[in-house]
């Protein structure tokens, strides 16, 4: 498989593949000859060079992707944490288990952040927490009036 067809050059070879690519051209070769070689664009190679010039050597180096910062801190994640290990109940809820909504009103109610349904499912995912089915029991039943199983 080329790498056209995966269209990305990984990260881990990104900053040698930009140092090779500018070596070929301190020795001569063409853009074109040198995205060829690297099965990447022109474009790219133009882009490499480009910023070798404005920047120098630190151009070459990968940065980690920044991505979008995260709605709540590690510190209020925390908090979080310790409030979910209650009942929802004790904190005022009407029901008595946790869902993603209980939990997404708990974060705006304690933190000021509104999440959507599926972030708060992502959160609970990130913090090690994974959905449970309650046991199916009726809480009113009255255990002196019900009868074990028998096993056949």
């Amino acid at each position: 498989m080329s790498r056209k067809d995966e269209k990305r050059i990984p990260r881990a070879e990104l900053e040698q593949t930009r140092q090779i690519a500018l070596r070929m051209a301190e020795n001569g070769a063409s853009v074109a000859q040198i995205a060829a070689a690297l099965d990447c664009g022109r474009s790219t190679v133009f882009g490499w060079i480009a910023a070798y010039r404005d920047r120098g050597p630190e151009a070459l180096a990968v940065r980690s992707g920044t991505g979008r910062p995260p709605k709540l801190s590690g510190i209020q994640e925390a908090r979080l944490y310790a409030l979910l290990k209650k009942n929802p109940q004790q904190l005022e809820f009407d029901f008595g288990l946790w869902t993603r909504k209980i939990v997404a009103d708990l974060i705006e109610r304690e933190f000021g952040v509104s999440l959507s349904l599926p972030s708060v499912g992502r959160l609970l995912h990130r913090m090690g927490m994974s959905p449970q089915r309650p046991l199916v029991r009726a809480y009113e039943q009255n255990p002196d009036l019900v009868q074990p199983r028998r096993s056949s």
